[in-house]
């Protein structure tokens, strides 16, 4: 090289090729081991031999590539199987192992930092469904890659644990009900957006979190459900929101439409329309539903009427008796839902009784709405929003700069924005998002950041 610089050899052909040269061999390297590795892996799994990876749950490795059935644990896989296979949700299957005391595997494992110690947790949802999904347990090996189809199979030496048709059957079942339905939590803190807040990110609910801090005061949030469920592999941009602030934000855009009352009875007009529009095909449901009950109540009558008729010692007594009983299961069943039924048309009819009487003191919203209790608050805001939708404004985080000789406002990493969508749809929904602005979980937070808190 001459005495030459690296950097600059490399700026010469030969440089270049020789530094061409070595990322080319490079990458041959890495494919030809990759290669190597799919090939060994394969050769494996035509003798009917697992390549290797941490030992799924209901078996023992008991030489290298071999394996038997653990006596605790095989049989929990089977009824894992079975219990799907019967319909009952992953949710469940996971609450009744967890119930039984099941969890996973304590493993031994190295770290830079010494040896460390995994598993002995209760199972997730996410390892019971890829119990359900593996063919491992069902004598087969799936050689390739996942995202790349059709993969080979082919047949395991191991004993399995359930058969070909009791794995389909449990496959097809979860099918139904693959995602996790999450029930709304019961507002316990009393948080006036509760059910109307939803995560922009992952469109999840977003629901109340205690939490405390940097300086150890205590705080509410509003906290996305998919991270509280999955924690860092939701991979929610949104994360969680301070209660107190999210709140002012949105009473803020609401003050907004109070301001111009023409606005805000239109909202009101047409949040009372949708309601009565709900109301209707519940007072249908209900009416065809009182039709059926009756139906049902004429037709065990005329059945104890053939049985008052049969002599006695007639074969069909019994028949008819059974038919009697489903008949009386089944108006029951139609009784319960017509309770439900009844239950919701009486809260929307107490919704539209509150919007009636708030529709006359709409010029002095802010101040009424400041005295009301929470309960009164939040069914004041049901009124009128459908959906809250939380998001992070796009962009990085930078510091201040200078663009076109004149200042660019800083935007706060803890800043948020909120997105009302309101039942009417007019030209109200858009004067408001006319008003959409970044907010900010701190106001001195803000100041410093250069932007003006929603909270003002």
């Amino acid at each position: 090289m001459g005495g030459r610089r690296p950097d600059a050899y490399e700026k010469t052909a030969s440089g270049r090729l020789q530094r061409r040269l070595s990322t080319n061999l490079n990458q041959y390297e890495r494919e030809n081991t990759g290669d190597r590795v799919r090939n060994k892996i394969e050769e494996l799994a035509r003798i009917g031999k697992r390549a290797g990876g941490w030992t799924p749950p209901g078996y023992v490795l008991v030489k290298p590539h071999e394996y038997e059935l653990h006596p605790k644990y095989a049989p929990m896989v089977r009824r894992i199987f079975e219990d799907a296979s019967a319909g009952k949700t992953i949710g469940d299957i996971t609450e009744a192992l967890r119930i039984k005391g099941f969890v996973v595997r304590v493993r031994q494992i190295e770290r830079i930092d010494g040896p460390d110690t995994i598993g002995g947790r209760p199972f997730t949802w996410d390892q019971v469904k890829g119990i359900i999904n593996n063919p491992f347990y069902k004598g087969v090996l799936l050689v390739g890659k996942p995202n790349k189809k059709p993969r080979k199979e082919f047949q395991a030496i191991h004993p399995p644990i359930v058969s070909p048709e009791l794995w389909k059957s449990a496959n097809a079942a979860i099918k139904r009900h693959e995602h996790p339905v999450y029930v709304p939590r019961e507002n316990k803190h009393q948080l006036i957006l509760h059910g109307l807040a939803f995560c922009g990110c992952c469109s999840f609910p977003m629901v109340s979190h205690p939490g405390t801090s940097w300086n150890g005061r205590s705080y509410l949030y509003y906290r996305c459900q998919k991270l509280r469920k999955y924690g860092s592999a939701s991979k929610c941009n949104i994360g969680q929101i301070r209660a107190d602030e999210l709140e002012r934000a949105v009473i803020a855009k609401i003050s907004f439409l109070a301001k111009d009352p023409t606005v805000l009875n239109a909202a009101m007009e047409d949040a009372l329309k949708c309601r009565k529009q709900a109301i209707s095909p519940l007072k249908e449901r209900i009416s065809s539903l009182d039709q059926e009950i009756e139906r049902k109540k004429s037709f065990c009558k005329d059945l104890r009427d053939k049985l008052l008729n049969l002599p006695k010692g007639s074969e069909f007594i019994s028949e008819i008796a059974a038919e009697g009983d489903r008949a009386v299961i089944e108006r029951k069943a139609l009784e319960v839902q017509k309770k439900v039924l009844l239950a919701e048309k009486a809260v929307l009819e107490q919704r539209l009784g509150a919007g009636s009487q708030m529709r006359a003191d709409l010029r002095h919203f802010t101040e009424i709405f400041g005295a009301l209790p929470n309960d009164k608050k939040q069914q004041a805001l049901q009124l009128v929003i459908s959906r809250i939708t939380v998001n992070r404004p796009t962009g990085k985080v930078t510091k201040s700069r200078v663009e076109n000789s004149e200042p660019v406002p800083l935007r706060h990493k803890n800043a948020f924005s909120v997105d009302l969508d309101l039942y009417v749809k007019s030209s109200s929904s858009k004067s408001l998002r006319d008003q959409y602005e970044d907010c900010v979980s701190d106001p001195e937070m803000a100041a410093r950041a250069g932007i003006e808190p929603a909270t003002k």
